[in-house]
């Protein structure tokens, strides 16, 4: 997450309820009119808000089990697992470094100055961060799941 404020009140936090929302409200609708819903397989870490009871009800709606990686699922994250999606180990600290350039001034400038940088995002970044991110996978298999760190 991008830092903005230095404490943290109740409605800033991402609880389940506001998780399964944005996943019912954009992201599910979007993977379907996309046409790409039956062939995701979904990836979600164990904090609370990923294994609340109705994301995980939410999620067995549109995915199989078999299609779901996280806790409480047959296929869990492990804990303490290296960083290996692209927004983990590429485009949050990419869109830091780009947004804290012009400090945004207040949240609404904060957010457009988000969506201005993911729309410019060039189409090799983003395959080239897919590519990193098959070859982190592969070292992983490779390495029966222990530490890569060189990464």
């Amino acid at each position: 997450m991008l830092p903005m404020v230095q404490s943290v009140d109740e409605s800033s936090v991402m609880k389940g309820k506001r998780y399964r929302d944005v996943l019912r409200g954009f992201a599910i609708p979007q993977l379907q009119q996309h046409g790409c819903l039956q062939d995701i397989i979904f990836v979600q870490d164990g904090a609370p808000p990923h294994i609340d009871r109705r994301v995980k009800q939410l999620l067995r709606q549109h995915f199989t089990d078999a299609r779901v990686i996280s806790r409480h699922f047959p296929t869990a994250w492990p804990p303490r697992s290296p960083d290996v999606t692209p927004c983990d180990f590429w485009l949050w600290g990419f869109l830091k470094d780009n947004i804290y350039r012009k400090r945004p001034a207040s949240l609404p400038d904060l957010k457009d100055s988000i969506r201005r940088h993911v729309l410019d995002i060039p189409a090799d970044s983003l395959r080239s961060a897919v590519e990193n991110m098959v070859l982190r996978l592969e070292h992983i298999v490779e390495h029966e799941g222990g530490h890569i760190e060189q990464f």
